[in-house]
């Protein structure tokens, strides 16, 4: 709702809050990471935007710049967890398993 009204107004003010909201939201959810990418789609689509690269780019790049303390935290929280300790944390793609499910007959 902050987005469309900044995308309306265009003020800074609207943008400030929209960004503070998606913080915030952050730190509650996280699949939070993939609103910029529904607020892009959001303004190509509804609002039909002419931006050019660049202003798109000015734009959206606090949110994406966002994502990367974002995730070097939630790295940080992941390798220290509970069952981390038992059982080990690493990145890679045998990660990938969680997304597919395995039948095993």
């Amino acid at each position: 709702m902050l987005w469309t009204r900044y995308l309306e107004t265009r003020r800074l003010r609207e943008w400030m809050l929209a960004f503070a909201a998606f913080v915030l939201a952050l730190f509650s959810k996280e699949t939070a990471v993939f609103l910029p990418f529904v607020l892009l789609l959001m303004e190509w689509s509804f609002f039909e935007s002419k931006s050019d690269v660049a202003g798109l780019a000015r734009q959206y790049a606090a949110f994406f710049l966002m994502l990367i303390p974002f995730a070097l935290l939630d790295l940080n929280v992941q390798s220290h967890g509970e069952f981390v300790g038992q059982f080990g944390f690493k990145v890679g793609p045998h990660m990938l398993g969680n997304l597919f499910r395995i039948s095993r007959s």
